[in-house]
């Protein structure tokens, strides 16, 4: 067995014996999706960084995808 298999399988033990902790991923992997679809979109675009946040009407650039900047 790989370290990745027993990582997976340790990890799903984890979520399964703790609810909580369960929901706090999926909250997260819920934001990085998003995150990782604007950037693609973006980048889809041709548009900067520097270029959205002057679109949005912010002085600085939108931190790039997983920096904890985007809070």
């Amino acid at each position: 067995m790989n370290q990745n298999s027993s990582f997976m399988k340790w990890m799903d033990s984890q979520l399964d014996a703790d609810p909580q902790f369960r929901s706090q991923v999926e909250q997260a992997l819920a934001e990085l999706r998003v995150q990782q679809d604007l950037t693609a979109l973006r980048e889809e675009r041709g548009l900067s960084q520097r270029r959205v946040a002057r679109m949005l009407g912010v002085r600085q650039p939108v931190p790039p995808c997983g920096t904890d900047e985007h809070r």
